[in-house]
């Protein structure tokens, strides 16, 4: 059993939502990173990771915004694991195009294997996401190859506080900037106040902007009702 919060990421000069992220809840209060562990010394991490694609799909497919789906590398790194998936989207009315995987950076141990796996995702039509950028060396190699991720997600500790750090700002900014002209999308982590969503939001690039800055993550169906609120307080 598991329950699932959702976190929206808002295209910053439009304050469009975009994309919720599902997040993963015990409901014995442990945290994700243990809940997942049990899961894979158990055997049953393909099921876990299956079920929670297919109950945030039925959520989210009928808005206009895409679902962002935290992956392993177990399953990510997984040929079979790629159609199972998809057959699972189609018993929901999704198309894997309304999905974007999210790998975390943090999980890569070889570029070449990354580089196939992504390769599956991609000629089924899924969006990958590079999560947590920032935490395993930046490896800009990941995002020069032939195929390329879709999206990349820099990590909190890079993006929480930039406004209030010039050096820290400038840079992440230069590194935004690259990653945008390789026609990849960027998300910044982390946000929880109004001057990093000012900042964010006057980037000359387009990013999404996700964070507490529009509140905490909560049931898909309380974020739906309370959108023009929470949108309106954050970017008054």
């Amino acid at each position: 059993m598991f329950n699932l919060v959702y976190q929206p990421i808002v295209q910053a000069k439009t304050q469009q939502v975009i994309g919720y992220e599902a997040l993963l809840r015990h409901p014995e209060h442990r945290s994700p990173v243990e809940a997942i562990e049990e899961a894979r010394k158990q055997g049953t991490l393909v099921f876990l990771e299956a079920a929670i694609l297919e109950r945030a799909a039925r959520d989210v497919f009928r808005t206009n915004a895409r679902l962002w789906w935290n992956l392993t590398w177990d399953n990510f790194g997984n040929p079979a694991f790629v159609p199972r998936v998809v057959k699972k989207l189609a018993e929901t009315g999704t198309h894997p195009s309304q999905v974007v995987v999210e790998l975390s950076e943090r999980s890569l141990v070889e570029q070449g294997a990354f580089l196939e796996a992504l390769e599956r995702w991609v000629y089924d039509g899924f969006g990958v996401a590079l999560d947590d950028f920032g935490t395993g060396g930046s490896n800009l190699a990941l995002l020069l190859g032939p195929i390329r991720p879709h999206a990349v997600k820099f990590d909190r500790a890079l993006c929480a506080g930039a406004s209030a750090d010039e050096d820290r700002g400038r840079f992440l900014v230069s590194q935004i900037k690259e990653v945008w002209r390789l026609n990849i999308d960027v998300v910044v982590e982390g946000i929880e106040t109004r001057e990093d969503l000012a900042f964010f939001r006057a980037l000359s690039v387009p990013v999404g902007i996700q964070g507490f800055v529009f509140g905490y993550p909560a049931m898909f169906s309380v974020l739906q009702n309370t959108e023009g609120e929470w949108l309106r307080i954050a970017c008054r």
